[in-house]
Order: C-alpha cells, then structure tokens, then sequence
C-alpha cells in the first residue's frame, strides 16, 4: 500500500495501477475518481473503493482497475469563519440529541436532568487553526449544591470521546482535558480562577484560540492557561454540560464565533 499524507495545500492527483492500494490522511473536502479508459480487458477487477463520507481525515481505495485506467484526486477542505447568536430561534447546524438542546428564545439552552455530559457540536465546518469563543452561563435552579460542568469542544470528531475538552464549575473551577478514547487526560486546571464570574446567572466569555500545537485559553479576556499538546491538529467545535442525576443542571450558551 502506498500512503500520502496530505495538509491541504492544494489538490493533489494520483494515478493509480494494478496492484496499488491507496490511503489519503490529512483534512479532506472531497475525493473524487475518474475513469480514463472504460473499457478493460476481460478478467479485469472493476474499481472498488472505500471513501468516508464523514471529514475525519481518512480515506483509502483498494481493489483497484488494472492497467492504470484512473485519476484520483484530492481536494482539501476549507475552514468556513461563523458566528451564531441564536436570535432567530434556530441553531443552524448544530448537531445535537434532540432532547435536552433547545433554543427558547435568543441563546442555547440545556437541560440536563441525569447523570450524564450533553454535548452539541458545529457540522457546518471543522477547524485546524482558529479563535473559538463563546459566552457561558449556568442557572440558578434553587438546589443547595450545584458544582456540575459545562463548557466547550475543540478540534473534536464530533463527540467527547476524541477532542480537547474546556470546562468549568460555577465556583471558578476551570479545568483543560484530552480526551482520547473516552479516556481523560489532565492539561491544565486552577480551582480558583481569578478571571472567572463566580456563581449562577452570570455570564462569562471564553475564546480559545488553537496555532498548531499551542493552546491559549482565555476568560473574560485575560489568559487563564497556555498548553502544548500535539494530538488533534483539526476538527469540530462544541458545547457541553454535565448532569448531576439528582436534580436538573441548566446552561445557556450565546455569541459563539470561530475565526
């Protein structure tokens, strides 16, 4: 098999022959064959191929024609700049459980009544290097002890399970996770963040800006926390919240932008 790593600089074409097994990695848009000479000589393989209709970097031909008879090309993906403040009622192409997510009025609500992390991620586009922002707000729902989480997604496969996870807890707790597997890993965490609003009913804006392997973390417009990490290099961006299981845990999300 040959593989060709791809950073999407361009469009890349590659022939392919008898023989050849062929894997694309990189940021993919789209990926295309074309057949040259349709007429192959008996007990020729006819073209087969694998391509993932989901952009997670990933696509691979096998089975392949004989005698050279196709072009395949590669076409990058681009980056879409959004901006969403909710005002029409509709979270336009959030992808969510169709439950707990709604859009009342003018933000993102969540409800969570259980014991379980909600998340909504963005499909209109994925994402290498970029400023994510958003504003974040936990309700008041009356219980004496809310201390549940909710925060944000970045360069993610669309779920928790693969991403770097930003969260918060009402009291100014602010942690930094990747998330590899569904497994958890620690990259930056302050019990009390100076920068943070405390308490219920208060908004607080978090941007995220991600340059290669270095991310800024930054609340209210002071820089909470600086990482490197090199694990995800793109992906989806989301927003998150995490149920208590004995009473209900509501967050309102607004102002969501990514340049």
């Amino acid at each position: 098999g040959t593989m060709y790593s791809y950073d999407g600089a361009g469009p890349m074409k590659g022939w392919w022959r008898d023989g050849k097994h062929l894997y694309f990695a990189g940021p993919l848009a789209d990926v295309t064959e074309t057949i040259l000479n349709q007429t192959l000589p008996p007990g020729s393989y006819a073209v087969g191929c694998a391509v993932d209709s989901v952009l997670d970097g990933m696509v691979s031909y096998d089975h392949l024609a004989c005698y050279g008879v196709g072009e395949i090309t590669v076409v990058p993906f681009t980056q879409v700049p959004m901006k969403e403040d909710f005002d029409d009622g509709v979270a336009d192409n959030w992808i969510d459980d169709g439950v707990h997510w709604s859009v009342p009025v003018d933000y993102y609500y969540l409800d969570c009544p259980s014991f379980a992390r909600f998340v909504s991620y963005y499909a209109g586009s994925a994402y290498a290097d970029f400023t994510y922002t958003a504003d974040l707000y936990q309700v008041d729902t009356g219980n004496a002890s809310m201390t549940y989480d909710f925060g944000m997604i970045f360069r993610s496969d669309g779920t928790l399970a693969n991403c770097y996870d930003f969260y918060a807890e009402p009291d100014g707790s602010v942690y930094l996770y990747l998330r590899q597997g569904g497994s958890g890993t620690s990259l930056y965490s302050n019990t009390l963040s100076p920068y943070w609003n405390v308490g219920f009913d208060v908004w607080n804006t978090v941007s995220i800006t991600c340059t290669g392997s270095t991310i800024d973390v930054y609340i209210n417009g002071n820089l909470e926390a600086s990482v490197t990490d090199s694990t995800y290099t793109w992906g989806y961006i989301g927003l998150n919240g995490q149920g208590s299981g004995s009473y209900d845990q509501d967050f309102h999300f607004d102002n969501v932008s990514v340049q």
